[in-house]
């Protein structure tokens, strides 16, 4: 479990010579992240397939998220790297909100949001669920869109949206 509260984490793969070193990541395979109010620079990459990929296939679901690694952010939150969620769950509180270089759910991820994510989605064979009225996100391509919550979705996307999903379920 790695808990950050009102902190900044640095990651880099070597001792910085100078400001362009590569951004090391965190890998959460089956633990939990708690993201409140902080800067996190480096990536973060939830990859529970180990951990839940024998429970989905013997039907389990509910028994595969509670494994499944999770990544919950309240309050205000900055990314500054990529975040990648494979057979993981991401949870965006609500009046929470994150900003990440890209964000891409793929494989059996999901996403949670009943506050804001200030980045692009990408999601592919994952789920996004829009959970809180207030709700946002600056654009989704891609895989299944959840809306179970009273919103609309001019309200839960840009104005200038050019948010595309394959599948929306209300």
């Amino acid at each position: 479990e790695l808990n950050l509260k009102n902190a900044v984490l640095d990651l880099v793969k070597n001792m910085p010579a100078n400001e362009d070193a590569e951004k090391a990541a965190v890998t959460n395979l089956a633990g939990i992240i708690n993201v409140d109010s902080s800067t996190f620079n480096g990536d973060i990459a939830l990859n529970g397939q180990k951990a839940v990929s024998e429970l989905i296939t013997n039907g389990k679901t509910e028994e595969a998220l509670a494994a499944a690694p999770k990544a919950n952010f309240t309050g205000k939150n900055e990314v500054n790297g990529t975040i990648t969620n494979t057979y993981g769950v991401i949870n965006v509180a609500d009046g929470a909100s994150l900003t990440a270089d890209s964000i891409t759910n793929d494989t059996m991820g999901f996403i949670d949001v009943a506050g804001r994510i200030e980045s692009v989605v990408t999601n592919t064979n994952g789920q996004v669920s829009v959970k809180g009225s207030n709700a946002y996100i600056e654009q989704l391509d891609g895989g299944d869109l959840e809306i179970s919550a009273n919103t609309s979705s001019s309200k839960s996307f840009g104005d200038e949206a050019e948010s595309k999903v394959n599948e929306a379920y209300v």
